[in-house]
């Protein structure tokens, strides 16, 4: 698609100018077909597909799979609310500033993507969301629940997927995780301020996840000064009925160019995949 309207377009590419069809007529057959449709044909030709290709995993039998998200614009041929995410548009005023103009509504989806990390950049799985209620972290975890339970797959993110719930889930079935993530989300889990940060690190980090607005969280901690309880929301984790959940995870900083870091959560072995080696993978990201 161009940034002209659907019709000009068919008729642009296929020289059609005669027998193309009104625009409404367009929309209108668009509006018949069913979104499941698709879905079931892209899984029906996976299944097929995927025992016929080689797996490419490397010396330790893993395979690493990355879960991406984009936003895909729409015509806005479907006006239910839903469907439509406000878009804040501004202009150059005379003095050069940024004068606001005015809100638009644009329709629109969000695709969470899963594909292999090898050459082939293999699209293997998606998930699709409504651009104005979309959600990386719960979409990631069903992309994650769909995938075999303890295969050999490392699942490797960008910084908008860090989350606890995700980490715990992948762990929790025998997978791995390899998620970028930022320097003030590195240091509250750390420990530590980002002025006391010097050179790569390297750490395994223990913690007792408790929810933030949880009862007796004051007195826990005098009952239990040896562990080390970390606040989360309960709207990003599922705590049982404990109202606990011990988490375990290896936080990577590594210095990608001079004097620049990039800032890692993962639970993949360090025996098997030194800061090197995650460094390479990053590179990939």
């Amino acid at each position: 698609m161009t940034g002209a309207n659907l019709n000009v377009v068919l008729t642009e590419y296929f020289g059609i100018d005669d027998l193309c069809p009104a625009k409404s007529s367009l929309t209108e057959a668009r509006l018949k077909l069913n979104p499941k449709f698709f879905a079931k044909i892209f899984y029906s030709f996976m299944e097929k597909l995927l025992p016929y290709l080689p797996d490419v995993r490397d010396l330790y039998g893993m395979a690493f799979l990355a879960i991406d998200g984009s936003d895909i614009p729409l015509e806005t041929f479907n006006k239910e609310l839903e469907d439509l995410s406000k878009t804040h548009t501004t202009k150059k005023g005379d003095n050069a500033k940024d004068i606001d103009e005015k809100d638009n509504e644009r329709a629109g989806i969000y695709l969470n993507g899963l594909y292999t990390m090898d050459r082939r950049h293999l699209f293997i799985d998606f998930e699709l969301q409504r651009i104005k209620h979309r959600n990386e972290t719960e979409a990631a975890c069903q992309l994650v629940l769909r995938q075999p339970r303890d295969a050999k797959y490392c699942f490797v993110m960008d910084r908008g997927y860090h989350c606890f719930k995700l980490e715990h889930l992948i762990a929790s079935r025998g997978n791995y995780y390899l998620i970028r993530m930022k320097e003030v989300d590195f240091c509250k889990l750390l420990g530590i301020k980002a002025e006391d940060l010097k050179g790569e690190i390297d750490k395994d980090v223990h913690k007792i996840l408790v929810p933030t607005k949880g009862k007796g969280f004051a007195l826990k901690r005098r009952m239990n000064p040896d562990k080390e309880y970390y606040k989360v929301s309960p709207d990003t984790f599922d705590f049982d009925e404990t109202g606990e959940c011990e988490f375990t995870c290896r936080l990577v900083r590594l210095e990608i160019q001079d004097g620049s870091y990039g800032y890692l959560i993962t639970n993949l072995p360090r025996g098997k995949y030194d800061i090197n080696s995650l460094r390479f993978i990053y590179d990939n990201i």
